[in-house]
């Protein structure tokens, strides 16, 4: 394929072949007009109608809109210690490969990681490590599980070994996914989810929510959303105005505002559709990279998941005449936006390395993730010419071996 074929298609596409883009047009320009008629800002009217679908389609009793999924797994962290179901010193199982923000908030709330290692090709816990991990220190008092790229580890599994140990669900790389039939996200003790600009709907660039079924969990999380305040209405005027100024718990500001929840609103409308399309364009480049399997490892799910993907992971094999740089560089160069698994093996983050943790095992394969792995687009929004204009990239790299 020669070069003019590829300027003359990304003259075409008008921008670069991005990871992913959110889909808009007036619907959520008309939602946001809304808020501004209604001269309110914060958190009002639109952030409850988002709450009430988000945990109506996960089939939680409650969820809380916040400025992040990040601010999620902290807020659920914290709200599980202020239950003094987990407290500073516990160590808490979680997966090696990760993005940072599952794991930060274990040091944050000032607790341990028990790491292990993941699985080839769906990236998420090994079973066999979470359970050595959980017979050579009985004391683990929980996990930070993530469903890395949208792909599901095998959580019925996992609920099963850790017992009444709490578990949260960090789903900030999918909305609508299922395991075991069963909704992402309605696992766990909690659940996480990220409304950021590149994710599967997006509350206008940020956002987040837990979800959650424990009302008094709810409302410690409630309480620390909004500066740490009590919410409790008496009906008498003067102990409610007291009230306001009143805080039981130690908090943050962590809310999200009006016009957002509104974007977001909008944005749900669309899930399913959009989601849908970003199946089959999942199974569209699966289908592609197909051919490439000698030197590629493709990505798998367990047979009880049905994931909604973040995008599509490829790791190179080692006896792949060519490396990751190699295979990064030339889609880098045509313009496509690829990402690495995120950290790999996060106990070799400059930030991670001389933290305090325990490792259950050999982290191989974040090791691989970490040397040979990246993930490419593949989002519900692709036409067929970005399709097209990707697997053109591709089998033109590939041809060259």
């Amino acid at each position: 394929m020669s070069d003019d074929k590829f300027q003359w298609t990304e003259w075409r596409l008008g921008h670069p072949l991005t990871i992913n883009r959110i889909v808009w047009d007036e619907q959520e320009f008309e939602r946001i007009r809304e808020v501004f008629m209604r001269d309110w800002f914060g958190p009002s009217w639109y952030a409850g109608a988002l709450e009430n679908r988000l945990a109506d389609f996960i089939g939680r009793d409650h969820a809380q809109l916040v400025n992040s999924g990040s601010s999620a797994l902290l807020l659920a962290t914290q709200g599980l210690q202020a239950q003094r179901r987990w407290a500073k010193g516990d160590l808490i199982l979680h997966p090696a490969c990760t993005f940072p923000t599952s794991c930060n908030p274990i040091y944050l709330a000032g607790m341990t990681p028990a790491f292990v290692d993941v699985e080839e090709g769906t990236y998420n816990i090994d079973m066999d490590g979470a359970w050595s991990a959980l017979v050579r220190y009985p004391e683990i008092k929980g996990a930070i599980i993530p469903h890395l790229l949208g792909n599901s580890p095998k959580i019925d599994e996992l609920k099963a070994l850790l017992g009444d140990r709490p578990l949260i669900e960090d789903c900030c790389d999918t909305l609508g996914g299922k395991y075991a039939g069963k909704m992402v996200g309605s696992f766990g003790d909690a659940a996480a989810f990220s409304f950021y600009a590149s994710h599967h709907i997006t509350t206008a660039g940020v956002g987040g929510a837990l979800l959650m079924d424990d009302p008094e969990l709810y409302r410690l999380v409630h309480s620390m959303t909004f500066w740490g305040r009590e919410f409790t209405e008496s009906g008498d005027p003067y102990t409610d105005f007291t009230n306001r100024y009143t805080y039981s718990t130690v908090g943050h500001d962590m809310q999200i505002t009006e016009v957002q929840a509104a974007f977001g609103l909008a944005q749900f409308d669309r899930l399913a559709g959009m989601n849908r399309q970003r199946a089959e364009q999942f199974r569209k480049t699966h289908d592609f990279f197909r051919q490439w399997e000698y030197w590629l490892v493709l990505p798998r799910s367990h047979p009880e998941a049905e994931p909604s993907w973040f995008g599509y992971p490829v790791l190179v094999k080692e006896d792949a005449p060519f490396d990751r740089e190699a295979f990064a560089r030339h889609l880098l160069d045509h313009r496509v936006e690829i990402r690495p698994l995120f950290t790999g093996n996060i106990t070799r983050q400059p930030a991670y390395k001389n933290l305090r943790r325990v490792v259950v095992g050999a982290l191989t394969q974040s090791d691989h993730n970490m040397e040979r792995a990246f993930f490419l687009p593949a989002w519900g929004g692709m036409t067929d010419e970005m399709t097209d204009y990707l697997f053109d990239v591709v089998r033109d790299f590939m041809g060259k071996w």
